[in-house]
């Protein structure tokens, strides 16, 4: 803790020791250390890599007895790093260690900290979802490679039955055939293995970014300011957030599904028009088709959806204040007028869902159609053309089958990606219009904090609530002594709950003076 607390100074960032975790473990640590405005990592780094941090970058060795040591600088001339213990007061600058010495001691992990955005103060924004994504790079490139992986497996069985029909049936070539069914047999395998594999590494990203973006959220909403609650229902401020739901199930679902059917296609197409270019143009027109009847949708469904949403958000105000006000509507016999509400928020729900749905099933089942065709009018017009021009045989048309099989549904979701994105920007940006409202502004971090006696005292302070028109407070002056108790009294309005929200520092844009001991 005192190594992350002193290269954390080093930035200039005072960790706040309140905040500080119970225990000394890495991640703990890391959460510290972000909590103040740094950004933080736990890495594995071998000793070449360790001589080749910059001068400027002080890191937390951790050392295998559960302590840590702080790298001041390394001299690479010399092959040392000089280390230093948090704990000695005296030797700023630390002491050299060679390789050797060093690796007697230290786990080859460091905690790489460098100067970051504050815990909450970040923007939930396109840019942001991507740096969440992208912070989990190591385990989706791993999911890319094995989707490459499986995108070459599934042309096994097509060429399996190119083989079968070309030398099992004109040969009848029994050896070839047990060899294929040997070849497809450790496909079928290996492709069991990855697509188990890439699930579960699926899963852990899901679950990562899903952590990350809800414990952002979080952050923001606790340094939104009092009035922006006071000024919102609070059914309509749930109901933005949590429409954060939405943007992970697609970060994590379909944005991810997207991904791999763009490595299907990249990887199929070229073998799909070496067997036979005229019908893989056909399925790729086909699938274009799809992409120009969700673009010519797209517009109404928005403006559909966007009124389900509204509809949706008013009857979830309805429901949230039924239930936090449950004591004041029973004891004022208000259960027939609440029913009441909740019946025209409900129905007017209901209309704008069934109109949303019923618009978003024209393009639904024209693409629906059009994949029908992918999967079926292509084989009768391969069987055709084999027929009638007598090009082909009946084990390329039937691999050529199973992969278009293969290749229509990617490309029709690829088409659909637009749909998918233009739904999620409209939750973004209900989400975003809360969770990036401007923060209440920070308290003091640094600097000197001297001991308070409890003096009080305004002087002409002035102060309006956001949008008012009227002040609440018209230079008021007092001061109060320390130790001295005060009760303020006035009519409703008058701004005894204004004060004391300035003295708190719960509001902070007024004029004049208010003072603690004279600071």
């Amino acid at each position: 803790m005192r190594a992350v607390a002193e290269v954390a100074r080093f930035h200039g960032v005072d960790l706040d020791p309140a905040e500080m975790p119970a225990g000394a473990e890495p991640a703990g640590l890391l959460g510290w250390a972000r909590s103040g405005g740094m950004r933080g990592a736990r890495r594995r780094l071998g000793w070449k890599r360790l001589l080749k941090t910059p001068q400027n970058t002080p890191l937390v060795l951790l050392l295998s007895d559960g302590g840590a040591a702080i790298l001041m600088h390394t001299d690479r001339r010399r092959n040392q790093v000089w280390v230093r213990d948090p704990m000695a007061a005296h030797n700023p600058d630390g002491v050299p260690v060679d390789e050797l010495r060093l690796r007697q001691v230290w786990t080859g992990e460091v905690l790489w900290l460098t100067p970051g955005p504050a815990a909450g103060s970040e923007q939930l924004g396109m840019g942001f979802l991507f740096r969440l994504v992208m912070g989990e790079w190591a385990l989706v490139r791993v999911v890319v490679v094995a989707a490459v992986v499986l995108a070459f497996l599934a042309l096994v069985p097509a060429l399996v039955m190119v083989g079968v029909m070309q030398r099992m049936l004109q040969y009848q070539n029994m050896s070839t055939l047990f060899a294929l069914i040997m070849l497809l047999a450790v496909a079928t395998l290996w492709q069991t293995v990855l697509n188990y594999v890439q699930r579960r590494l699926v899963a852990t990203i899901g679950g990562r970014v899903d952590v990350k973006l809800n414990l952002m959220v979080f952050a923001r909403v606790l340094r939104l300011p009092l009035e922006f609650f006071e000024r919102r229902q609070a059914g309509a401020i749930m109901y933005q957030i949590n429409q954060v739901n939405l943007i992970r199930d697609f970060l994590t679902g379909r944005m991810l599904t997207t991904l791999l059917d763009v490595i299907t296609v990249l990887v199929m197409l070229p073998v799909m028009f070496y067997f036979d270019v005229t019908l893989t143009w056909i399925i790729v027109v086909a699938a274009g088709l799809c992409g120009v009847v969700v673009l010519a949708f797209l517009r109404p469904l928005r403006r559909a959806y966007g009124r389900y949403i509204t509809a949706e958000m008013e009857r979830s105000i309805v429901l949230l204040e039924t239930v936090h006000g449950v004591r004041t509507i029973k004891s004022l016999a208000l259960e027939r007028s609440q029913r009441d509400a909740f019946d025209r928020v409900t129905a007017k729900a209901s209309a704008a869902k069934e109109k949303f749905g019923a618009l978003g099933n024209w393009p639904e089942a024209m693409v629906s159609a059009l994949q029908e065709f992918m999967s079926r009018g292509v084989l009768l017009i391969g069987a055709l053309m084999a027929v009638v021009e007598g090009r082909g045989n009946m084990g390329v048309l039937l691999a050529f089958m199973m992969l278009g099989g293969r290749l229509g549904a990617p490309l029709t979701s690829l088409s659909k990606l637009m749909n998918d994105l233009e739904e999620v920007r409209g939750a973004l940006q209900l989400a975003a219009s809360a969770v990036n409202h401007p923060a209440e502004p920070l308290a003091a971090g640094q600097g000197s904090r001297p001991e308070l006696h409890g003096a009080i005292s305004f002087e002409n302070v002035t102060f309006y609530y956001p949008y008012a028109r009227t002040p609440a407070l018209t230079e008021i002056s007092f001061r109060i002594e320390a130790g001295m108790k005060v009760g303020l009294v006035g009519r409703s309005g008058s701004g005894k709950s204004t004060i004391t929200r300035l003295l708190q520092g719960i509001n902070r844009e007024y004029e004049g003076y208010i003072k603690l001991d004279g600071n």
